[in-house]
């Protein structure tokens, strides 16, 4: 459990005077025109979870909440009750928010967990709309979503795990560095067995994962990296606006008119698809290199959540 700063519960009315001017676009819209209802403040650190499975079989991601998965305090409790479980609605109020894909690929006979970036959200940027407008029109939501989907698997994470250093890791310098400055506590937490390795394989190591050295570093320097969000809690907005339907018919219809412009690219995704499974359909296939390929045009097209710089 955190301390009591990392999670605030206020109205509709006290975000728009408190904080009405760090919104620009079309969270401004939604924030503008969003009727009385509970929203939430919160504070997620480096690295923090923000949707993941939350269960070893779930197939899904859910909200996982400042205080983590376990051991919450009262309003992240709350605040997961308030959800219904699945991904709420998002704005970024401070730092930068990471979504991506995980695909298992087989690397020299074992299984190896990689990444696919989607997405790097920043100030005023909207998270997980598109699942907002399925919560609210689909009855069930989240339990359809647990029986219809397999994988790839869409994470959430507090600021951004795909990072890459221009200069070479491995260089002996650079390990030698790190193991004077940081304890063999942080190294052996975030680079499990290191204790045994000697510089050379703590190099190679280095080399491959590039974020946990991030990690290291963070944990190490503590510069108190923070991102902050505006979460609007769709089980209480499916509430209330299933009571008084006139209500919140118009910020409704804005919700669906904001997620159909923010996916109009994706709209003719199954047709290129299709088209590039049977342009590589030669061959052994490999999901981690057809989605990154996939994803890749869809980039250069213009027509994916590509990552953008800040």
């Amino acid at each position: 459990m955190k301390n009591s700063a990392h999670i605030e519960r206020w109205t509709s009315s006290q975000l728009r005077s408190r904080l009405g001017s760090a919104f620009s676009g079309a969270a401004k819209r939604l924030v503008d025109e969003l009727p009385e209802t509970p929203v939430y403040i919160v504070t997620y650190e480096y690295g923090d979870w923000i949707a993941a499975p939350i269960n070893g079989d779930d197939r899904v991601s859910g909200l996982i909440p400042p205080c983590g998965i376990s051991n919450q305090c009262d309003l992240c409790r709350q605040l997961v009750a308030d959800t219904l479980g699945h991904r709420p609605l998002r704005v970024v109020l401070r730092g930068a928010v990471e979504e991506y894909l995980t695909i298992p690929q087989l690397i020299q006979g074992n299984i190896v967990t990689r990444r696919i970036p989607l997405k790097l959200a920043y100030r005023s940027d909207l998270i997980h709309l598109v699942e907002a407008v399925d919560s609210i029109a689909l009855k069930n939501y989240s339990e359809l979503q647990r029986r219809a989907f397999k994988t790839p698997i869409w994470r959430t994470i507090a600021g951004a795990c795909s990072v890459h250093f221009t200069c070479a890791l491995g260089d002996s310098r650079i390990v030698k560095r790190l193991m004077n400055v940081t304890k063999s506590s942080l190294r052996s937490h975030y680079f499990e067995g290191s204790a045994s390795w000697t510089d050379e394989r703590f190099a190679q190591e280095l080399q491959h994962s590039h974020y946990r050295m991030i990690l290291l570093l963070n944990a190490t320097v503590r510069p108190q990296w923070k991102c902050k969000l505006v979460v609007l809690p769709i089980g209480t907005i499916i509430q209330l606006a299933e009571k008084n339907p006139v209500k919140w018919l118009r910020w409704r219809s804005l919700l669906v008119s904001l997620a159909w412009e923010a996916t109009q690219g994706l709209r003719g995704e199954p047709i290129r698809h299709a088209a590039y499974q049977q342009a590589t359909s030669v061959g052994i296939r490999d999901a981690w290199v057809d989605e990154t390929a996939h994803h890749l045009l869809n980039i250069c097209q213009g027509d994916a959540l590509g990552v953008r710089r800040g």
